[in-house]
């Protein structure tokens, strides 16, 4: 019984972390959507 109770909890467990992982990987895109935005600023004011 012990047993089949940690295998059921296991399970909501990795869905939950792999959800984390996926909304991790997508504030690191945007934060490197941003720097690449405020590159290209940058460089529009250098020009200026």
């Amino acid at each position: 019984m012990q047993l089949e109770e940690q295998r059921t909890l296991k399970r909501p467990q990795q869905q939950h972390l792999q959800q984390q992982q996926q909304q991790l990987h997508q504030q690191q895109q945007q934060l490197q959507q941003q720097q690449q935005q405020l590159q290209q600023q940058q460089q529009q004011q250098g020009q200026l």
